[in-house]
C-alpha cells in the first residue's frame, strides 16, 4: 500500500518503514475538565522530628483549697518530764470534828490502902420525927404535929405547933404533905416559918391543884439556928386546904 507521507501539512515521515510522528506547535490551553473523583488517602508518613520547647506560659490563678485530710494516728507518748521543785506548804486546815470516844480501858490494879484518917464528929446529934394524918389548914396557920419518933436523949419540944430548936448549930429540916383541891384551880403552898411567921428562904413548895385532885408538896433545907429558935410547917397559900400524910423531920447535925 502506498503511503503519501508528505501530502499537504502532513509532517509525519517514514523511517525505515515506520511512521515517525513529528509534533507540531502546541495549540492553546483548553478549558479545565471536570474534577475527577478523589483518590484514596495515602499511607501516614513518618513522624517528623520534635520541635523546640515553647516558652513557659503565665502561672494560672490559685485553685480552691482542698478538703481537710483525715486525722493521722496518735503519736507515741512523750517521755515523762523531770519532777518540779517542792511547792510551799499550804495553810493549816480547820480542826476536824471530835471523833467518838474510845473504849474504856481495863481496870487498873487497886492502889495501896491509905492511912487511917482521924475520927469524924457525929453526923447527927439528935433528931425528931413528927406527923399528922389529916387536917384542914387555913391560910396563915401552922400545921398540927405530933412526935412519932426521936433519937435517945432528944431535947426537942413543941410550942404552938412549932418545934423549938434546943441548941445553937446547923439543922436539916424536911417536910412532906399531900394537898387535896377544893375548887376548880387553887395554888397549894406550904413553907417552913420561924417564930415571926416569916418563911425561911428556899423552904416553900407550891403546886396547882383542882377539885378532888391531890398533889405532893415537899422540901428539905439546911439552916443555921440559935438555941430557942422555932420552925413550923405553915399554909402560906391563899386558900384553906386539906393536907394528908404530913411528916416533919428535924435533925441537928452540928
Amino acid at each position: 500500500m502506498a503511503c503519501c507521507c508528505n501530502c499537504g501539512n502532513n509532517r509525519n515521515r517514514v523511517n525505515n518503514g515506520n511512521v515517525v510522528l513529528i509534533p507540531g506547535p502546541m495549540g492553546p490551553q483548553g478549558p479545565a475538565g471536570q474534577q475527577g473523583p478523589i483518590g484514596l488517602t495515602g499511607p501516614q508518613g513518618p513522624i517528623g522530628p520534635q520541635g523546640p520547647v515553647g516558652a513557659t506560659g503565665a502561672v494560672g490563678p490559685q485553685g480552691p483549697a482542698g478538703a481537710t485530710g483525715a486525722v493521722g494516728p496518735q503519736g507515741p507518748v512523750g517521755a515523762t518530764g523531770a519532777i518540779g521543785p517542792q511547792g510551799p506548804a499550804g495553810a493549816t486546815g480547820a480542826v476536824g470534828p471530835q471523833g467518838p470516844a474510845g473504849a474504856v480501858g481495863p481496870q487498873g490494879p487497886a492502889g495501896a490502902t491509905g492511912p487511917q484518917g482521924p475520927a469524924g464528929t457525929n453526923a447527927v446529934s439528935q433528931a425528931a420525927f413528927y406527923t399528922n394524918a389529916t387536917q384542914s389548914l387555913a391560910t396563915g396557920t401552922n400545921a398540927t404535929v405530933t412526935l412519932s419518933a426521936s433519937t435517945p436523949g432528944n431535947t426537942f419540944t413543941v410550942n404552938d405547933n412549932a418545934v423549938v430548936l434546943p441548941a445553937t448549930g446547923i439543922y436539916k429540916i424536911t417536910y412532906s404533905a399531900d394537898a387535896t383541891g377544893a375548887d376548880a384551880s387553887t395554888v397549894a403552898t406550904l413553907s417552913l416559918t420561924n417564930a415571926t411567921g416569916t418563911a425561911i428562904p428556899n423552904s416553900s413548895a407550891n403546886e396547882t391543884v383542882t377539885t378532888g385532885e391531890t398533889v405532893n408538896l415537899s422540901k428539905s433545907v439546911l439552916i443555921s439556928a440559935t438555941a430557942g429558935d422555932t420552925v413550923a410547917v405553915r399554909n402560906t397559900g391563899a386558900s384553906t386546904l386539906t393536907f394528908n400524910n404530913l411528916a416533919l423531920a428535924v435533925e441537928q447535925i452540928s
